[in-house]
């Protein structure tokens, strides 16, 4: 089980497994970043509560927001 947080506020992190994402493509990519760079987190900037909340509520919600946000994934160390 592959695991990676939202980190926002620099305070609270939202954890998702990984392995629900669907997108094959937008899974391998993460993967490959924590993998590559052993950052455990990825950061994703100026996106707000209750769109994570929203993200968080079922795997294709998860897919799509990530896969609509992707170009403002970040990478953080852990």
């Amino acid at each position: 089980m592959l695991i990676f947080g939202f980190k926002y506020n620099y305070k609270r992190e939202i954890f998702i497994d990984i392995m629900l994402i669907t997108d094959f493509k937008l899974r391998l990519n993460i993967a490959m970043k924590i993998k590559n760079q052993n950052f455990r987190f990825l950061k994703l900037f100026n996106i707000n509560m209750t769109l994570l909340s929203q993200a968080t509520t079922s795997r294709k919600s998860v897919a799509k927001f990530l896969d609509r946000n992707k170009e403002r994934i970040g990478i953080v160390k852990s």
